[in-house]
């Protein structure tokens, strides 16, 4: 979980991985939101099938926008290699993908 002063928002995200999992035939990375940091929080996005084997999702607060609307999110993938690293440029690593937040 991140905190985002610029939005005055803590960002917290999940990851499910579908291996193993006969009741989740995909992957997912959500992405949540609240006001305080012991919730209640409020799902904000979604992503089905980003990216096979990717986990540990973060926003490294030091990788934030003054207005709190660009950032960077670190995640690690693709630790068997099958192919092609999917999404794009990840790999067993950090992997540093540029977020830009859309608020209404």
């Amino acid at each position: 979980m991140t905190y985002i002063p610029g939005i005055d928002k803590f960002i917290l995200m999940t990851a499910r991985l579908k291996e193993g999992e006969e009741n989740l035939p995909y992957n997912v990375l959500i992405f949540w939101e609240s006001s305080q940091i012991t919730g209640p929080f409020r799902l904000v996005h979604y992503l089905r099938d980003w990216g096979p084997q990717t986990y540990f999702p973060n926003i490294p607060a030091k990788f934030i926008s003054q207005d709190g609307k660009r950032m960077w999110l670190c995640v690690s993938s693709n630790y068997r290699q099958d192919g092609e690293p999917k999404p794009f440029q990840c790999r067993y690593a950090a992997s540093f993908h540029e977020l830009k937040l859309i608020t209404e």
